[in-house]
């Protein structure tokens, strides 16, 4: 065999052999590129869908606890305390005990029996005095001091040894049914204020909320022209509330029940023409906006009144600024939609074999950025585009052209293209054989 053809048959076996390796691997990028070939593109969004809520308007005012009435335990007569068994912040139900308490006659009589023992010097003496305090013991009767309604003790007026005079007030209590909230509301929004309505407590010395309701405007004695104060009547809570703490009074003055809203964030509107728009998104991911007219709107959602949106309908909520009408959309993570952005716009940065950026031949739609990024410098093991003959380029895998980055790195240029890999050695290359001669013969 002359030393021509040795080369000839060499080329063509290894070009053969490229050709059947590459072929595998293009059908895998080939599968790629189709599965990523519906969000070419498109832009990455983030959505949300319509949903059917109850939507609630408050007004809002910072105010503190007190006692429409506190109940008031009295000295039922002249006399002198025994006990009393309550103090500030106690809780006593109904017909409880608060102290006690002996008529001044008695107690004198006690008093003066004592006396007598202290005086006494003779036996006889001792005698007659001992029998006078036997007497007064027990003439002495004590009157429990009780309270008709459950409340909070918020005064004690008297301890214990004290002489009170019949009507004097010893303890204040706080009916648990009487306590209320007194919150100041800016007169603006006095309007939607009305006796009955339902309102949240929260205060600042408790976890969660107290239910109450508003029974009307207090008269102001302030000459303050900024807020008013309102008076809610707290309905019995778990725990008894005492007076003096301080909260936030939420008064619901509308309720909207099983609306269709959308989140706050998909409401975009325009400054100069007033006109509010969201973004829908149909069955063929294309975003479409549309004017819509918006009803009460709290925190976090906003209510749709016109058009009539019906649950479930996709919704864009961040990356609408800007979209123009009828775009492509594709829907990404909020964790995830900004890495998703920056490789080619699509969001899909990974293809059908779990890499970014495909294989390094052709590419892959949308991530022209990472398939054609391949420096000139790559390492071995790593295929750039046309290091494989330039099969993967030819028209017999029109699979592979890939993206403008990857097609650029692969079409034919001069030493590539078909039957490049033998090409792509110079004459001067010697095949493997000792001294540059074909193995099995001489030229």
């Amino acid at each position: 065999m002359t030393r021509l053809a040795w080369y000839a048959s060499f080329a063509l076996a290894l070009g053969s052999a490229c050709h059947a390796g590459g072929g595998v691997n293009d059908t895998s990028a080939g599968s790629a590129d189709s599965s990523a070939a519906s969000d070419t593109g498109s832009t990455p969004v983030t959505m949300s869908v319509v949903t059917l809520r109850t939507l609630e308007q408050t007004v809002s005012g910072p105010g503190e606890t007190d006692v429409a009435e506190d109940e008031r335990v009295r000295a039922p007569f002249t006399g002198v305390l025994t006990a009393v068994t309550v103090n500030v912040g106690d809780v006593v139900p109904a017909g409880g005990s608060v102290g006690a308490i002996v008529a001044e006659n008695s107690d004198a009589a006690l008093r003066g029996a004592r006396s007598m023992v202290s005086a006494a010097r003779t036996p006889a003496e001792r005698r007659d005095a001992e029998r006078a305090l036997q007497v007064a013991r027990a003439n002495v009767v004590v009157t429990p001091l009780r309270v008709s309604k459950a409340g909070v003790v918020i005064a004690r007026a008297a301890s214990t040894g004290e002489r009170v005079v019949q009507g004097d007030s010893l303890v204040s209590l706080a009916a648990t049914g009487q306590m209320v909230f007194f919150a100041d509301v800016s007169q603006q929004d006095l309007a939607a204020v009305h006796p009955g309505e339902r309102a949240r407590i929260t205060l600042t010395a408790r976890d969660g909320w107290i239910p109450a309701s508003v029974h009307g405007v207090v008269p102001s004695d302030t000459g303050s022209t900024a807020a008013m104060r309102v008076r809610l009547d707290l309905q019995p809570p778990s725990t008894p509330v005492t007076v003096g703490l301080f909260g936030t009074a939420d008064i619901v003055v509308n309720q909207h029940v099983n609306v269709p809203v959308v989140p706050k964030s998909a409401l975009l509107r325009d400054d100069v023409t007033g006109v509010t728009q969201i973004a829908l998104v149909g069955a063929d991911n294309r975003a479409r906006w549309t004017r819509v007219t918006t009803g009460l709107v709290d925190s976090a959602w906003a209510e749709i009144l016109m058009p009539r949106l019906a649950a479930g309908q996709r919704v864009i909520t961040t990356g609408q600024v800007g979209l123009p009408d009828s775009s492509r959309v594709v829907a990404v993570s909020a964790d995830t939609g900004a890495g998703a952005a920056t490789a080619g716009g699509t969001g899909a940065t990974s293809s059908s074999n779990g890499r970014a950026g495909g294989n390094g031949r052709g590419g892959i739609p949308g991530s022209g950025s990472q398939a054609g990024a391949q420096p000139s410098g790559a390492k071995p093991n790593t295929r750039a585009p046309g290091a494989n003959g330039g099969a993967n380029a030819s028209p017999a895998n029109p699979s592979t052209t890939g993206s403008p980055a990857s097609a650029a790195g692969s079409a034919p240029q001069p030493g590539t293209g078909p039957g490049a890999a033998s090409s792509a050695r110079s004459p001067a290359t010697k095949p493997a054989g000792r001294g540059g001669k074909p193995p099995g013969g001489r030229g």
